[in-house]
């Protein structure tokens, strides 16, 4: 039976599958493991210290990208990889 109503999605572009993320989680764990940390902030502070900042209460910031790398959610760039 024909289902006439259905429209076949359209492919999202940039959309990360089940592989992507096992595989930047699998990069992620990679890094943490040869550089002997044990969190996401040791990880940004060894590859990026560029990123930290001081906020407007005079504490330091750090974006939230390594842990989304840890849970597969963000792919890194290209120049990170390097």
């Amino acid at each position: 039976m024909k289902n006439e109503n259905f429209e076949p999605s359209k492919p999202r572009i940039n959309s990360m599958d089940d592989i992507d993320m096992l595989r930047v989680g699998l990069w992620y764990t990679f890094i943490k493991y040869h550089l002997s940390v044990n969190s996401n902030y040791q990880i940004s502070r060894i590859i990026e210290p560029d990123n930290f900042r001081i906020n407007d209460h005079r504490k330091i910031y750090c974006d939230k990208k390594w842990r989304n790398y840890q849970k597969g959610l963000n792919v890194p760039n290209s120049k990170l990889v390097e």
